[in-house]
């Protein structure tokens, strides 16, 4: 009996770790780029560099991804909110699907509303932020939109300045318009682009010599994050050839918006449509046959200097006999 007993607790214990799926514990070791019963490759190990970002592309998975919004969600361990929200914008970059901009929105709201120390909020934050924009959708730009508008953060103290020994005399100050600034400037799409070139141009900024700061930083910070997002690629491809994959299933590059997939196909039927007709007017000439008609020509010409060669011999053999008979 004891023996029955003992089983089912231990299948009772093994049904309960199943529904909670990964312990705090691991997703923060995760989350510290540690090795664990859930990660399952080292970077080095499948012929990569042995970078944090190859590390969680390599061994995410949804239990992990649940685990992260999990450690957003608690309290205790908000000294962990800003890495986890960077290791979302990692795996969103290559699979936002199983992220969800939604999610990451709501998350960052709450944040937002949260009472909590000014310096750390928009550490949080700038990492939220950066985890939005990587989902190229319009819902994830106007997100980032209206936090650029100085009416939004009014009544709410948000700002942190950095000094730099080379130039102290530089107004360095972040605050929550230059983080979503450069959040809309990782987006890079044309959208993102022209929103931000209508922004560097609004005058009501010309008083904010640090958000006109972030405008001329932002396209040097897009080039850096390209640089992220490839090795991001990387990674990605390895995963999937690892996974028996033929075919990446949810790169974010310029993202969906940068590369449509429609509009190129009316293009190429276009493309079609216009060499047809042309194929065809070349053709009309071809049964014409201006080369034969040139040949008929001359071979009619060629019939009537015989014919009139012929009459002159015959005219001239008569003349012949006529004199003679004379």
């Amino acid at each position: 009996m004891n023996k029955h007993i003992k089983l089912g607790m231990i299948a009772s214990l093994v049904c309960l770790q199943s529904i909670q799926g990964v312990t705090d514990e691991e997703v923060i070791a995760f989350v510290n780029g540690e090795q664990t019963a859930n990660t399952q490759h080292a970077p080095s190990s499948v012929g990569l560099e042995g970078s944090s970002t190859a590390f969680f592309i390599l061994n995410y998975d949804s239990e992990l991804v649940e685990g992260l919004f999990r450690l957003i969600e608690s309290e205790k361990h908000s000294n962990h909110w800003k890495q986890a929200f960077i290791r979302l914008r990692i795996i969103a970059t290559a699979d936002p699907g199983i992220v969800g901009l939604n999610r990451v929105i709501d998350k960052a709201l709450a944040i937002e509303n949260m009472d909590m120390d000014s310096e750390e909020k928009l550490a949080v934050l700038s990492s939220a932020y950066g985890t939005v924009a990587r989902f190229p959708d319009g819902k994830a730009l106007s997100f980032l939109k209206q936090r650029v508008e100085p009416s939004f953060w009014e009544g709410r103290e948000l700002e942190t300045k950095v000094f730099y020994d080379h130039a102290p005399h530089l107004n360095t100050t972040h605050d929550g318009i230059t983080e979503s600034v450069m959040a809309i400037a990782e987006m890079g799409n044309d959208q993102a682009k022209k929103l931000l070139s209508q922004l560097s141009k609004d005058k009501k900024y010309e008083e904010m010599p640090n958000v006109q700061r972030s405008f001329k930083a932002a396209k040097y910070y897009h080039e850096s994050a390209e640089l992220l997002i490839a090795g991001i690629e990387n990674a990605y491809a390895k995963r999937l050839e690892l996974r028996g994959a033929s075919t990446p299933e949810g790169i974010v590059t310029e993202p969906a918006l940068e590369i449509p997939a429609d509009p190129p196909a009316p293009e190429a039927v276009q493309v079609v449509e216009e060499v047809s007709p042309s194929e065809s007017a070349i053709e009309e000439p071809a049964e014409v046959a201006p080369v034969e008609v040139a040949e008929e020509t001359s071979e009619q010409s060629s019939q009537w200097w015989l014919w009139l060669v012929g009459l002159l011999v015959v005219v001239g053999g008569l003349a012949l006999v006529v004199r003679r008979k004379s």
